[in-house]
């Protein structure tokens, strides 16, 4: 049987236009301010806490998988060593820093 994953895909696209169109109409009301709420709860808290509980074992099970199939132990501090290196090297690097105010450079250029 052939996937829909495309219909489904145009079928919340148009829902969700539909929705806000829905939303854009009531004006000021307290059922909207409640729609907004309730999303904004889903939206910010639940959403963004899941996708954070996800990000952490994700990155540690793909490291342990490359980890894994080396080959040779040898090859592993190989790949430690460089990745020491190279962390070091772009995390001290002169002139990257975070943005200085305008003020502050001119005085650094003087």
């Amino acid at each position: 049987m052939k996937s829909k994953t495309h219909l489904f895909i145009f079928i919340g696209i148009i829902a969700g236009a539909a929705f806000g169109i829905f939303l854009s109409n009531i004006g000021e009301s307290t059922v909207r301010n409640n729609i907004f709420a309730a999303l904004d709860l889903f939206g910010k808290t639940i959403f963004i806490g899941f996708l954070k509980m996800i990000v952490a074992p994700l990155i540690f099970f793909s490291i342990l998988s490359a980890i894994t199939s080396l080959a040779h132990t040898g090859e592993l501090w190989r790949v430690g060593w460089k990745t020491l290196f190279l962390s070091h090297h772009h995390l001290n690097r002169r002139g990257t820093g975070p943005v200085l105010r305008a003020d502050y450079q001119t005085r650094l250029l003087r």
